[in-house]
């Protein structure tokens, strides 16, 4: 499955992480990272980061226009299948 998620500048929304899925993000627009227990990716346009099932991993949006990310989730994701966390568990890191 794939979607388009556009955060607002400034915006750092809760991590989260998806049990069985993996999830492939191309930044499209704006600028910022994608945190996980293992460190930060810096994203801008161009930039793909793979994030491994059971990952935590939050972005954080920091340029002065919104971030636009286009994610590829494989297996398909199902909405409501991720957990929202305050704080990255024990988990693997994004390449």
């Amino acid at each position: 499955s794939m979607g388009v998620a556009v955060f607002p500048p400034g915006s750092r929304p809760i991590g989260h992480v998806h049990p069985g899925e993996e999830e492939t993000i191309y930044c499209a627009a704006g600028r910022g990272r994608i945190v996980t227990p293992d460190g930060t990716a810096e994203i801008e346009p161009g930039v793909v980061v793979h994030v491994t099932p059971g990952t935590f991993h939050a972005t954080e949006s920091d340029g002065p226009e919104a971030l636009e990310l286009v994610c590829i989730f494989s297996p398909p994701v199902v909405f409501g299948s991720y957990e929202a966390l305050n704080a990255p568990p024990d988990a693997k890191g994004a390449r």
